[in-house]
């Protein structure tokens, strides 16, 4: 097997990558479902701020979610999903060290699907 790579969204940017598999753009493609916001009602709700102790545990759960809805879940149909990954809390990536709250004041942060409500919801409140 040769799997030629197209890092970095070259082939199709991160929000479009799933359906670019679908419509035969790509015939792999890896992505988060968090990044299509409703498209994948079950499966984004893993996003949710669940608590999850770490990136082990959130991979297992997610998997299992996955096993036990992949009969019925109608938002993969026509493709075959091989692998869920998920991470754990409190992942912040920065060039600069962020350890309190007061730390994140003027930087621009990036979230993801149901994610990105929390953090505008929780800078909406911090500034109001």
């Amino acid at each position: 097997m040769k799997i030629e790579v197209y890092p970095g969204g070259s082939l199709s940017k991160p929000d479009q990558c799933y359906q670019g598999v679908e419509d035969g753009i790509s015939d792999l493609g890896m992505s988060c479902f968090a990044y299509t916001r409703g498209r994948f009602p079950l499966l984004e709700q893993l996003d949710l701020p669940l608590g999850y102790p770490d990136g082990v545990t959130a991979t297992r759960i997610a998997n299992e979610v996955f096993a036990r809805h992949r009969n019925t879940l109608k938002e993969l149909d026509g493709t075959h999903l091989l692998y869920v990954h998920a991470h754990g809390p409190d992942i912040l990536a920065s060039r600069k060290p962020v350890r309190s709250l007061s730390d994140l004041a003027g930087l621009k942060v990036r979230a993801t699907g149901l994610s990105s409500k929390i953090v505008e919801r929780r800078a909406d409140h911090q500034l109001g």
